[in-house]
């Protein structure tokens, strides 16, 4: 028996759904987004084989108070065009120009280097924003560990070509670690900020981008309060051992129907 996960792209795509579906002993997605839109490609009678496993993170043993002086506002991804980096550094300018002072690191590299370089150049943001480029994984939860991350953003989007986000393990690991984040109601995002867990805001909308990041900095109590509700949302829901638990139960249950 054989069985596989189904991701953003190989859905969009249709990657071969059908016929892999009708061999396979289970298919599985890692949203509640990801199993509709699973559903809307296959013939009801395969649906049963249709499942939802989050993706997992490993919660970290011991974390720290922040001990920034200066805001410091995180955001981790590839500089691609789903991840809206324009629309955060558009959302940073409108707070510079309100005299809200913090600094921004984006951990990640990619096509858009350049062109968020020239726009951050154009809104004088170089003071403010610091392109950190590829890190090593462990440095990143390193400084959440050592309290040195005010607060993760995700300004991802939906694009022209309808590429979207599924959950971001970069916003899981955040909230793993008592970070409170903000990012958008855009692809299984919501699944995983719901119910108080982050900040939500529309998509392409750097107002609102800025109206929420200046909430976090001005409210202490609204920051702890959003970091313990995240951390407790992904340790009832995406912790990984939960989730090896639920693939080994799948994988036991195909074994036994051979």
């Amino acid at each position: 028996p054989w069985s596989f996960t189904a991701h953003r792209w190989d859905i969009a795509e249709g990657n071969m759904l059908s016929v892999k579906a009708k061999s396979s002993k289970f298919i599985r997605a890692i949203n509640m987004r990801g199993v509709n839109e699973l559903k809307g490609q296959l013939p009801n009678g395969l649906w049963g084989k249709v499942c939802m496993v989050h993706m997992g993170v490993k919660l970290p043993e011991n974390v720290v108070n922040v001990n920034q002086s200066l805001f410091t506002l995180v955001c981790i991804g590839n500089l691609l065009p789903v991840k809206g980096h324009q629309f955060l550094l558009k959302a940073l300018f409108l707070l510079k120009e309100n005299n809200v002072n913090l600094r921004c690191l984006l951990f990640g590299d990619g096509p858009l280097r350049d062109e968020l370089q020239q726009i951050a150049n154009k809104l004088n943001l170089n003071s403010m924003v610091e392109f950190c480029g590829r890190v090593a994984h462990d440095e990143i939860l390193n400084l959440y560990a050592t309290g040195g991350v005010s607060a993760v953003v995700h300004p991802s989007i939906e694009t022209k070509d309808g590429e979207k986000e599924g959950i971001p393990v970069a916003l899981m690991e955040a909230m793993a670690a008592g970070v409170p984040v903000i990012s958008t109601t855009t692809g299984g995002i919501p699944e995983l900020l719901g119910d108080g867990a982050g900040i939500l805001v529309p998509p392409e909308d750097s107002e609102a981008l800025a109206d929420a990041i200046e909430q976090l900095m001005k409210d202490h109590e609204l920051r702890r309060k959003i970091g313990a509700k995240g951390k407790e949302k992904v340790k009832k829901e995406f912790a990984i051992d939960s989730v090896v638990a639920k693939m080994v139960e799948l994988f036991m249950g195909s074994e036994d129907e051979k």
